[in-house]
């Protein structure tokens, strides 16, 4: 989803998008850990190689080497740095790539470090403010709707008009005087390229006899500067020049291009009918040469006239197309660096359609190859006509849903798998069946599951009932169907501001038995935060998880639960929430136990001073998912019953220990863990335990949210004592080591 964002960026922007290897694992303090864990050799040679390909005059980076903040950011900015100087030396070698050297690296300084006190005279500066008659708008317009395509980071931005000045400081290279232009003394013009200066005079021209209503009219100059770019071939800029001087041909000639399928999805083997499409909207001169679709060549050699559609239905085999998978995750990534092929494939943004038309065509005598994405199209009521890509799919895949589940050890369980067909023809139906193998130890009431598969009913839950044992292990499903076998399992990415894709995986979860002790606790209210799947691995462990809504706590329906679990950022997604936490407090000292997941407090909206004693809530975390939980009192109750938690329960946990610990707190409440990165001084803040009347009330930031899904039995056994504790009385820990809140009774 973060990739579709990105590129849905750069359709709004222009921009082209590069990646490097380099996973996003999580939080990271330092640009040390992030290169450590990335591999800092890998990911550099990765930057090179997108320094060479696109071959930039300016770099610019957003953050600082020796920023504090995010590692991977930081990271960013050493990386460029080091690029900026490798990339020109020739013996630095990338197959396929000369060498190249910007000519200068500057940084964007941050308009959050910048206020009337701040020296800017030492920095270049550019006004981005501008307005295009062009575009018919600014600048800063355009920014925003950029911007706003991360819609999963809450990035909506309005849109600035009018002056918006940047500032730029120099890293390094030849860099201007201070207050120039970033561009001053470059030679970026056309004509200053080696024998571009016929080519940059015929643009020239054609920009000077452009005329909107009849574009068509300069295209014989198009066609010249076509030709003259095919004589610039060794420079490494032609072929992208090309691309986008055939693509304004195409629109000067008015020219449309289709390639649709009557289904989403194909099924390798049995061949697809595509409608093609090539019509000309202008009087220019116009000639289909041929089309190519998969292994498919249709020879046309006619001329296109204007209005006059052009079409023909080949029915294209699929038997050699490999299935639709987005080539970073053709191979099974490693902990922090994506698995992806040589060459362009390292820093490519995307995947290349799997089925695609290439239209040869002669347009003013220049002989152009425009390819388009074999689409299918349908209409929604609301959004009108939406297009999505014909994916190369197997016949059927098998969803287990969840890639990790938590189940009691010893006990039989039901497990949905969701089978679907990628296509079934109308009026057949496609039967098969589903091979199941579980973890060691384990016991399949039935390890072979029938299905019948329709055109009106193409997806079905089985239940798949396993006996577990003392041993984690993939719980995996196999599809025969006609005789071939497979073994995925599909997700779909579909949002509006997205298009949408399909995701194949490994048609496998893992069970992973745990010995747990409810403590008597079958029922948890759970209110919800910002969306995570803590509620289902719950009901995998045998809870009775109900929803709990805002007017269940203002109502005092609360005390219908022994417990009340809340979900990660409810305070920030459900803002009222702040308002009716008396009600919260009311519930606690009454006898219920209140469990907090993280909250977050920061500069934007400070949540303040929480729970029924004060305590408040920090940027503290610790991201080394391996640093010690060392116990600040061994025998707390949270750490004794109704589960005696062991070192072992503490292993295996991902990404980090936790986030948003607090800070300081009231001197009733009682720290549980110490815990710290390396280097860094011990937090306490990550689990606090306050009796309140005749209940409990718990803060944590510890991310039971990353490992409940991850299938961490420590996590789960932790998570058990904390719904089932009560409190000891005020003062048997007196939190004295800890930071009151001020004007806290110490």
């Amino acid at each position: 989803m973060r990739t579709g964002e990105l590129l849905a960026a750069r359709r709004v922007d222009g921009a082209r998008q590069r990646f490097t290897r380099a996973r996003d694992f999580g939080y990271s303090k330092s640009a040390e850990e992030s290169l450590a864990l990335w591999g800092h050799d890998e990911v550099l040679d990765d930057v090179v190689r997108a320094v060479r390909t696109v071959r930039p005059h300016v770099m610019i980076t957003r953050f600082g080497p020796t920023d504090r903040t995010h590692g991977h950011h930081v990271a960013s900015a050493v990386l460029a740095e080091e690029a900026f100087h490798l990339a020109g030396r020739a013996d630095y070698v990338t197959e396929g790539l000369d060498p190249w050297q910007p000519a200068r690296l500057l940084r964007n300084q941050s308009h959050w470090r910048i206020d009337e006190t701040t020296d800017t005279s030492g920095w270049l500066s550019v006004d981005v403010g501008g307005y295009s008659p062009l575009l018919g708008r600014s600048y800063g317009e355009l920014a925003a709707a950029s911007r706003t395509m991360h819609k999963s980071q809450g990035f909506g931005s309005a849109p600035a008009v009018g002056p918006q000045p940047e500032y730029l400081s120099a890293v390094a290279g030849d860099v201007p005087a201070p207050g120039n232009d970033p561009f001053d003394g470059l030679a970026l013009a056309l004509s200053e390229a080696p024998g571009a200066r016929a080519l940059d005079r015929t643009l020239a021209k054609a920009i000077r006899r452009f005329d909107p209503a009849e574009p068509e009219q300069i295209l014989p100059l198009l066609a010249t500067a076509h030709a003259q770019l095919g004589e610039l071939s060794e420079h490494g800029w032609a072929a992208d020049k090309r691309a986008e001087l055939e693509a304004v041909m195409a629109g000067c000639a008015g020219l449309w291009l289709t390639a649709r399928a009557p289904h989403p999805a194909v099924v390798p083997g049995a061949p697809v009918e595509v409608a093609l499409e090539a019509l000309v909207r202008t009087d220019a001169p116009v000639e289909l040469l041929g089309v190519v679709v998969g292994a498919t060549e249709l020879a046309v050699g006619e001329p296109l006239a204007a209005h006059a559609p052009w079409t023909a239905s080949p029915a294209v085999p699929t038997a050699e197309l490999p299935l639709t998978v987005p080539h970073w995750l053709r191979q099974p990534p490693g902990a922090t660096l994506y698995t992806v092929p040589e060459g362009d494939g390292r820093t490519r943004a995307d995947t290349a359609p799997s089925l695609q038309a290439t239209f040869a065509l002669r347009v003013a005598g220049a002989e152009l190859s425009l390819a388009v994405p074999v689409t299918h199209a349908w209409t929604d009521p609301v959004e009108g006509e939406r297009q999505h890509p014909v994916e190369v799919l197997p016949p059927v895949t098998a969803s287990f849903g969840q890639r990790a589940r938590l189940v009691p050890a010893g006990a039989t369980v039901t497990v949905p798998v969701v089978v679907r067909a990628s296509h079934v023809p109308a009026d057949t139906e496609l039967k098969g069946v589903l091979h199941l193998s579980g973890p060691p130890g384990s016991t399949l009431a039935r390890d072979e599951l029938p299905f019948v598969l329709t055109g009106e009913q193409p997806e079905q839950t089985l239940a798949v009932e396993v006996t577990t044992g003392q041993e984690a292990g993939p719980l995996a499903a196999e599809v025969a169907v006609g005789g071939a076998r497979s073994s995925y399992a599909r997700a779909m990415v579909d949002h509006r501001h997205l298009p949408r894709r399909t995701v194949l995986q490994p048609a496998t979860t893992e069970l992973v038995p745990v010995a747990l002790d409810r403590g008597g606790v079958d029922r948890v209210g759970y209110l919800p935060g910002s969306g995570d799947t803590v509620p289902d691995a719950l009901r995998d462990l045998g809870y009775r998880v109900d929803p709990v809504s805002l007017d269940t706590v203002r109502d005092g329906g609360l005390a219908a639960f022994p417990v009340v679990l809340v979900g990660i950022r409810a305070f920030n997604t459900v803002p009222a929430l702040l308002e009716a936490e008396e009600a919260l407090h009311a519930y606690v000292a009454g006898g219920g136990r209140l469990v907090v997941q993280y909250q977050t407090s920061n500069r934007w909206r400070d949540l303040g001073e929480l729970g029924p004693q004060p305590f408040h809530i920090s940027r503290d975390r610790v991201t080394d998912e391996t640093a010690e939980l060392s116990p600040v009192d061994p025998s707390h109750g949270v750490l004794t019953g109704p589960n005696r938690l062991e070192a072992a329960d503490m292993d295996g946990w991902v990404q980090e220990r936790g986030l948003y610990f607090a800070d300081r707190w009231h001197g009733d409440y009682q720290p549980v863990f110490r815990a710290n990165d390396p280097g860094e001084e011990p937090l306490e803040g990550s689990l606090l335990v306050l009796p309140h009347g005749e209940g409990t009330y718990i803060y944590t930031g510890l991310s039971f949210f990353r490992q409940l899904p991850a299938g961490v039995p420590g996590a789960a056994r932790l998570l058990a004592n904390l719904l089932a504790h009560e409190a000891s009385a005020p003062g048997a820990t007196d939190g004295t080591d800890a930071a009151p809140a001020e004007g806290a009774d110490e």
